[in-house]
């Protein structure tokens, strides 16, 4: 009886040290870049859907040095849904698409990277 109720502890015991551990690992894919791209302006979006921008000094090519990466802001908040997915990548074009389907288009302000809007363009899993 001893015996059952240690395993049975044990048991307990490992399974909440592996759901603590998926909580860790989502909240850190949530902090790690998904993907970037050149939209005039450099752009990095993580997991989350945070987006880092980074302009140019001088005219855009090179050798003139690249800015500070600046946090713009969130695409899923700029676009008015709420993230039910990580972020799951992001094409040349600045459309970024979500784990839960969702299908986002990011504007950037090219004249000194210093906004960013983004847009809902619909679930591509209903549209399908």
């Amino acid at each position: 009886m001893r015996r059952a109720k240690g395993q049975f502890r044990a048991v307990l015991l490992l399974s909440a040290l592996a759901f603590t551990g998926l909580d860790q690992t989502r909240a850190l894919a949530a902090d790690q870049p998904v993907a970037a791209a050149d939209l005039g302006c450099g752009v990095v979006v993580m997991g989350a859907g945070d987006l880092y921008v980074a302009g140019f000094l001088g005219p855009r090519v090179c050798p003139w040095p690249q800015g500070p990466w600046l946090l713009l802001g969130n695409v899923f908040a700029s676009a008015g849904r709420a993230a039910i997915g990580l972020v799951v990548g992001m094409n040349q074009d600045g459309q970024v698409l979500s784990a839960s389907g969702d299908w986002l288009q990011i504007g950037i302000d090219y004249n000194g990277c210093n906004s960013v809007s983004a847009s809902f363009q619909g679930n591509v899993f209903e549209i399908t």
